[in-house]
């Protein structure tokens, strides 16, 4: 019985959002192979399926929109961390600028040339990311 517990360890520490996937894509697969009529019985409560399904999965599609919410806020917080660090790194320019034409040291090597692109890449899916 230990393989069982590890299983239920496991399905805990899945995302509400992943959850509840998965059981839509199992409703959606029981949908597509029976037939049309079956899901427009309804049972002695007067519900359908769908109803059912909708009424059983409510607290877990509550929590999925709040664990969403989460990870949206936590990843914009990352994002503006890197838009920060990205933004300090194009205003100070690795090897300083040369005292007499104000034009990077490192202007002629390739290194400059990808640290440029990488800065400007990082940046923009910063802040293209909220």
């Amino acid at each position: 019985m230990v393989g069982v517990k590890e299983d239920t360890e496991i399905a805990d520490m899945r995302s509400p959002a992943l959850l509840l996937q998965e059981n839509l894509l199992s409703f959606e697969r029981v949908k597509s192979v029976c037939s049309a009529d079956f899901f427009e019985i309804i049972n002695e409560e007067g519900k359908t399926g769908e109803e059912l399904f909708t009424k059983a999965n409510a607290k877990l599609c509550s929590e999925a929109k709040d664990w969403l919410k989460h990870t949206a806020e936590n990843c914009t917080i990352v994002a503006m961390l890197i838009a920060t660090v990205t933004f300090a790194a194009a205003y100070t320019i690795p090897g300083g600028p040369n005292q007499s034409t104000s034009y990077p040291v490192l202007l002629a090597q390739p290194f400059f040339f990808i640290f440029t692109i990488g800065d400007v890449l990082s940046i923009t899916f910063a802040l293209t990311s909220q």
